[in-house]
């Protein structure tokens, strides 16, 4: 078995997963091929055919690869799925992604959906829809050097006191127009699966250990000019609970008993700002010298003051 490191846990795995570093030490998690049966019994949350959760059991199906996965105990993912190209890579996205957040909740974690650096205040957060800019932004700051924390995938363990963002693994997940501005050769690169043209860029700048997490920012694609304005008060939470990862708020929290009061306390400790860019053109130099010049002036703040 094959033994990895990301999302702060030690992984041994049936599966190859060539972007992850490996690992020693006590094993945290297992990822295992084996039948996958159908979700029995009554479900907290429910979407459709594609996912089922209860307590401390997730299940995740994907008839077009095919692809079924059972996520149990924050210690355990079997996977029922084909091998080889291009079904392998589907695979490695769902396990790294959708398993691993289901795998984060059942530990504890609170997971948002968004990317994560280093700042010299604490852990950055990007956050926003599809198309936001979100790794474009964090392509820019990794450029001036900053450390990735997370991408996609951001997890905050409550262990400590402020909440922590743990590190995922060293990689970014960018379209080739993104590499094309940045002059990176995207026909080098292994794409994220057959047929995309989105790819897997290997980060060397990575950040190993957890950062308390101080920042959030929502990136908008609107508005005429680049603009950042703070949330305050409760519309912070607002804003924390609609980017969880892959789960509404209240789906979440009827399921995981303490997660609405994790992010409660989440929304008091960081500095949430709404950043908004005109939609099109190419303001990513200026977006990322505003949102480095607000958490590099601001780092020893308060959050939310």
């Amino acid at each position: 078995m094959l033994s990895y490191r990301a999302y702060g846990l030690n992984i041994s795995s049936e599966i190859a997963f060539p972007e992850l570093p490996e690992a020693d030490g006590p094993r945290d998690a297992v990822i295992r091929r084996g039948p996958v049966s159908d979700w029995s019994g009554d479900a907290v949350i429910s979407y459709g055919q594609r996912f089922r959760a209860a307590g401390a059991r997730a299940w995740i199906r994907d008839e077009s690869i095919p692809f079924v996965a059972s996520i149990e105990n924050g210690g355990r993912i079997d996977v029922s799925a084909p091998e080889g190209v291009p079904a392998g890579e589907d695979v490695r996205l769902y396990l790294l992604g959708s398993c691993a957040g289901m795998l984060l909740y059942q530990r504890g974690l609170v997971v948002l959906h968004g990317n994560t650096i280093e700042t010299p205040g604490g852990a950055a957060l990007f956050c926003g829809h599809i198309g936001a800019g979100k790794s474009t932004l964090t392509m820019a700051l990794l450029r001036r050097g900053y450390r990735l924390i997370a991408d996609d995938v951001c997890g905050v363990s409550f262990q400590r006191t402020p909440a922590m963002a743990v590190p995922g693994f060293p990689r970014l997940k960018l379209w080739r127009q993104t590499l094309d501005m940045f002059g990176e050769p995207a026909d080098s690169l292994p794409p994220i699966r057959t047929g995309t043209e989105k790819f897997h860029y290997p980060v060397a700048n990575f950040c190993p250990e957890a950062r308390p997490l101080r920042f959030v920012y929502v990136l908008n694609p609107a508005g005429s000019q680049v603009a950042l304005d703070e949330v305050a008060g409760a519309r912070r939470l607002a804003v924390l609970t609609e980017h969880l990862y892959k789960v509404r708020f209240r789906d979440a929290a009827r399921n995981w008993p303490g997660l609405a009061q994790k992010v409660m306390r989440l929304a008091d400790e960081v500095r949430v700002v709404t950043v908004s860019r005109p939609p099109q053109g190419n303001s990513v130099d200026e977006l990322a010298s505003r949102v480095e010049h607000d958490f590099k002036g601001l780092g020893a703040a308060s959050p939310g003051s």
